[in-house]
Parts: structure tokens; C-alpha cells; sequence
């Protein structure tokens, strides 16, 4: 019997016909490629996802890899994955972690030792990070604090102190340890002096050294000492204290910073951040 003799058109057919298998195979692999993509958490909008698998270990981190915009990034710390803040300073090459703001008054921050402990509010507006991820940063030192304050009057300040760190203390009362400061715009002083080496204080936790419940008295979480009849001599800030719509307070009430615009004044808003100092 005599062999069926292979027509060009049916070697083309042949070939056609391996490419299509060839590009599903292609197309196969793109698609999975695409699912590991869309399964990795997204920065910001406009900018490269960042795996989840490694993350950057901070904002500092995110700039350096040239990403300038401020926003909600996923970093890695201590083997865990966090989401913060990136406060981007590109024209000072400095990044920051957010870890406090007041704006409006949208949320409340007169709030329980765990909320506190574990953070609260909306990170794009009003929010405080968290305790346990403020001494997870900076435990260890190497951490800077930069403060910003806004007044009513349009006023705006910032200082600095090259030295921050939170400490749990045997007890977990996240003391404040700050040093080293700097007034990097505007003369506002530094408020945070009579309260360091201070245990951070809740109105269900009091830890201040005083008979009256600081926190519960300016309806804020702080690290406070004493707000009873010596108030003048130990009470210098509170950023986390009830917010008013006004400036003009009674003593020491809302928003302070008492070096900068006195006992009777509360500040329109704040925030804190901190990064690595190297």
C-alpha cells in the first residue's frame, strides 16, 4: 500500500496549528503571572504594588527607592507586615512615619488604654497609630520625632528631637524617652520636656503621678505627671486633649503646647512622626 503523500497546504496547517498551541501556553502563563500581581498590596494610587512578601522596612526606605508621594504604604517590621503613614519630604530626602494627626476634630481621641495600644481613626485624616507599633519602631533608638503644630491664627510651627523612643516598661506603660531638641521653624519651644520619662496614660489607665486622673480630666491619652493644683510646673503639652473649634480655652484644655502659644490657646491641629535618624 502506498503511503499518503503530505500536501504543503496540510504541512502549513500543521505549523499554524502548533504556533496557536504554543501562544495559548503563552497566554497561560501571562494570566498567572497577572494573578500573583493583583494578589500583591498596592501603594498608593499611581505607584508600583510593593510585594507583600517584602515589604519596605520603613518610609525612609520607599523615598530612597524614589516614590515621593505621600500615603498608605505597607512596610515590614520586626517580621511583620504594618501599614502606615509616609509622610515624603523629598526636597530634604527625608521620609516619615506618621503616627498621630488632629485636623477637625472628626475623631475622637478621648479613648480606652487598648484602642490606644492598638490605634484608632483613619490614617489619611484624623488617627493615632498605635502603642504597641510605636514601641515595636523605636524601642531599640535610632529614631528622630519631628513635631508639626497649626494655630488658629494661621501660625504654623516644627521641632524636632534627634532622640525618640517608646519604651513598655515592665509594666507596658510606653514611657516616652526624647532628647536632643531642635526648633527647625518658628521659636514654639520645647513642650515635651516636663513630660518625659513619662508613662502614657488613658482615662481607664491612670499612670501619672498625680491624685486626679489626668487623662480623664483633658479627655486624652498623654504621658501627663501631674494636672493638679502644681499643674504650671509639670504640664507643658498634651496634642491628644479634646478638640475645640476655637482657640481661646480655659487652662491647659484642647490641643497644647505651652511654649508656643500659652496655657489659654489650643492648637487648630498636629502631627507626629518619626524615622530613622541615620
Amino acid at each position: 500500500m502506498k503511503k499518503k503523500r503530505t500536501t504543503v497546504k496540510e504541512k502549513r496547517t500543521a505549523v499554524k496549528e502548533k504556533h496557536t498551541v504554543v501562544k495559548e501556553k503563552h497566554n497561560a502563563v501571562k494570566e498567572k503571572h497577572t494573578a500573583v500581581k493583583e494578589k500583591e498590596e498596592p501603594g498608593p494610587k499611581g505607584l508600583p504594588n510593593w510585594s507583600i512578601t517584602e515589604p519596605p522596612g520603613d518610609c525612609q526606605e520607599i523615598l530612597d527607592a524614589g516614590h515621593n508621594t505621600s500615603g498608605v504604604y505597607t512596610i515590614q517590621h520586626a517580621c511583620q507586615n504594618m501599614q502606615v503613614y509616609c509622610r515624603m519630604e523629598p526636597e530634604s530626602g527625608k521620609g516619615y512615619i506618621v503616627f498621630q494627626r488632629r485636623l477637625d476634630g472628626s475623631v475622637s481621641f478621648n479613648r480606652t488604654w487598648q484602642e490606644y495600644a492598638e490605634g484608632f481613626g483613619d490614617m489619611t485624616r484624623e488617627f493615632w497609630l498605635g502603642n504597641q507599633k510605636l514601641y515595636s519602631l523605636t524601642h531599640n533608638w535610632g529614631w528622630e520625632l519631628v513635631i508639626t503644630l497649626r494655630a488658629f491664627d494661621g501660625d504654623e510651627a516644627r521641632v524636632r528631637y534627634g532622640k525618640f523612643k517608646i519604651h513598655p516598661s515592665s509594666e507596658r506603660k510606653y514611657e516616652l524617652y526624647v532628647s536632643d531638641f531642635n526648633a527647625e521653624s518658628r521659636d514654639a519651644g520645647d513642650s515635651l520636656r516636663l513630660h518625659n520619662y513619662r508613662y502614657f496614660s488613658t482615662p481607664d489607665k491612670d499612670n501619672d503621678r498625680d491624685g486626679e486622673n489626668c487623662a480623664e480630666k483633658f479627655q486624652g491619652g498623654w504621658w501627663y505627671s501631674y494636672c493638679g493644683s502644681t499643674i504650671g510646673d509639670y504640664f507643658k503639652s498634651n496634642l491628644n486633649g479634646f478638640y475645640y473649634n476655637n482657640a481661646t480655652v480655659d487652662d491647659y484644655m484642647g490641643i497644647q503646647w505651652v511654649t508656643w502659644k500659652g496655657k489659654q490657646v489650643s492648637l487648630k491641629g498636629c502631627e507626629m512622626m518619626t524615622r530613622p535618624e541615620w
